[in-house]
């Protein structure tokens, strides 16, 4: 079966909220479609429940925000983010981003821990969200 969408592997930092409770993650996959994320201290979201999720794109600095379903889930904590809200010009974002990357080339942690203000933010105010 093929991707709809084109994705990269990416390592960015986010905050994604499960009923109205904001928990620091760390995306590795994204697409116009969705992310995948890696979950670091939440409790496990059902399949198709929809959560609310806050990032920014590695080296930018504007806040892109949707509301996401689950759309799987792995034994490891790992979820798969389906965008149900995401604005045209976020998605606009996400594709010019896909298409600035260099093919095979990754983010590290170390990269995505000084391009990203969600890890701040979680510290800063965990639990003010913009819903």
């Amino acid at each position: 079966m093929q991707r709809q969408h084109p994705r990269a592997h990416t390592w960015f930092y986010l905050n994604h909220c499960i009923d109205g409770t904001p928990f620091l993650a760390r995306a590795f996959n994204l697409s116009t479609g969705g992310l995948a994320i890696d979950g670091l201290s939440c409790p496990q979201a059902g399949a198709h429940q929809t959560v609310y999720v806050e990032f920014e794109l590695p080296n930018s600095e504007e806040l892109i925000f949707s509301d996401v379903e689950v759309v799987w889930q792995s034994n490891s904590g790992a979820l798969g983010l389906k965008f149900k809200t995401l604005a045209p010009r976020y998605r606009r974002k996400i594709r010019q981003y896909l298409r600035s990357r260099e093919p095979g080339r990754e983010n590290t942690l170390k990269q995505a821990e000084s391009t990203c203000n969600a890890y701040a933010r979680s510290i800063i105010n965990p639990v003010q969200v913009n819903l």
